[in-house]
């Protein structure tokens, strides 16, 4: 993964649970539209 946005994604989790969960939630999205 990314470095910068596994930094992104743990900056997210720190300020805010639930946004962290939505981003979680869309980049999983993402991985699996993908595959």
């Amino acid at each position: 993964m990314n470095e910068r946005l596994t930094s992104q994604v743990e900056t997210c989790f720190i300020f805010s649970p639930f946004i962290q969960h939505v981003k979680y939630v869309n980049m999983l999205k993402f991985v699996f539209s993908v595959l």
